[in-house]
């Protein structure tokens, strides 16, 4: 069922003597879903990360001495594994399980 299927219910349609509308009524939970589906994500807390120390880390790291420019492939590999191990070292990953929640239409 669709998410508005399980929360919809008594729908009632009724003509008005009095105009040409129509009243429409309905029962809607409007709670929470209780959905046992779950996922993990992946996160990184980056609130606490010093500039200063993650400039020093770059400086630091394989990216500062590139004896000639690699090719473009072998400089985007570097730089994505030098910066991921730097981001390793001060703001590691955290994984957690949180429940999927329902798409609205």
């Amino acid at each position: 069922k669709q998410w508005y299927q399980r929360r919809v219910r008594d729908t009632t349609i009724s003509r008005s003597a009095l105009s040409d509308h129509f009243l429409v009524t309905f029962q809607f939970h409007v709670g929470k879903a209780n959905n046992p589906e779950k996922k993990t994500v992946s996160t990184r807390n980056m609130k606490n990360v010093e500039v200063g120390d993650l400039a020093k880390l770059i400086t630091e790291s394989a990216l500062a001495d590139l004896p000639r420019p690699p090719s473009f492939e072998d400089c985007i590999s570097l730089y994505n594994e030098t910066l991921r191990g730097l981001l390793d070292q001060i703001a590691p990953i955290e994984e957690r399980t949180v429940p999927v929640s329902d798409k609205p239409p």
